[in-house]
């Protein structure tokens, strides 16, 4: 799973936005963060873009290919 806090990914093209994938904390962050990624892969995506903390972690769910 490919992760960027920004909205490009450098050496990827976009195909496919899946949607907003986001995440409660937990009382350890890491497995807010991974819940995430889970909910993006069952979305049927290979990268999460955009991705922020604020109060919850969220992001885009995507579909990239190399370019």
């Amino acid at each position: 799973m490919i992760t960027s806090t920004t909205y490009q990914l450098e050496g990827y093209r976009i195909i496919e936005y899946k949607g907003l994938v986001t995440a409660q904390p937990a009382f350890k962050t890491a497995g807010s963060y991974k819940r995430l990624l889970e909910d993006a892969e069952k979305l049927g995506a290979n990268a999460v873009i955009g991705i922020r903390f604020n109060d919850m972690w969220y992001g885009t769910a995507v579909v990239v290919k190399p370019v």
